[in-house]
């Protein structure tokens, strides 16, 4: 069976955010992918005026 694993996102209400960290599983087999904070990187971007 195939899935894919929320794991979180750094805030409850993901407004602007998208969620950075998750797993897909394939049977017995789980393959993990985390982007990292994309709290910090809309932050930042806002800090200098970007619009992401």
């Amino acid at each position: 069976m195939q899935k894919i694993i929320m794991l979180g996102t750094g805030m409850g209400s993901t407004i602007s955010l998208y969620n950075t960290c998750f797993a897909i599983q394939n049977d017995d087999e789980y393959f993990l992918i985390h982007t990292g904070g994309g709290y910090q990187y809309n932050r930042k971007s806002k800090k200098v005026g970007n619009r992401s």
